[in-house]
């Protein structure tokens, strides 16, 4: 990419600094430094007239199908990423059966073994993230499990190999 020229002030012969002037010290625009004035005027235009919006927003849809796609996963990863990081925080950060810490192997678990009925009542993955969100995160009936003590508790009839070892010993 060419650089731009530096433009030269007619009048005092130093560099101009048109465009310069314009530069907010904080880099950021009027509208995001003033994001809550104009979410206001925006609403406030909305409900004047909400069937007009309603078309220019189905209008833009239509025409930007690409756009509207790639903001919504964009959007839908940050949103519900960060509720699953609610979640795992809730639910105390760490798997209730083996003390595993690590993110990305922690899953929501039923205590009761009754997710396919919380599931048909409340629906599934994110629906039941927000559900829990929702209610406060209910401690009842929810816990924190790995992987591999949630797979385990599922193909042992309902008790994870770690307890029922330590039940077997007993």
């Amino acid at each position: 990419m060419t650089e731009r020229p530096i433009l030269m002030s007619v009048t005092t012969g130093a560099p101009s600094l048109r465009g310069q002037r314009l530069r907010s010290a904080d880099g950021l625009t009027w509208k995001q430094r003033n994001r809550d004035a104009v979410n206001a005027r925006r609403r406030t235009l909305y409900a004047g007239s909400p069937e007009k919006h309603r078309k220019r927003l189905s209008a833009y849809r239509k025409r930007n199908p690409d756009k509207v796609l790639a903001y919504n996963a964009t959007w839908r990863r940050k949103f519900f990423g960060a509720l699953r990081r609610e979640m795992v925080a809730a639910y105390g950060g760490r798997c209730a059966c083996c003390g595993e810490a690590e993110f990305i192997f922690l899953d929501l678990d039923h205590v009761n073994n009754d997710g396919n009925a919380d599931r048909a009542q409340r629906g599934n993955g994110q629906r039941l993230l927000v559900w829990l969100k929702a209610n406060g995160w209910p401690r009842n009936g929810y816990q924190l499990l790995c992987c591999n003590c949630n797979q385990g508790k599922a193909r042992n009839g309902g008790v994870c190999p770690h307890k029922a070892r330590t039940i077997r010993a007993a």
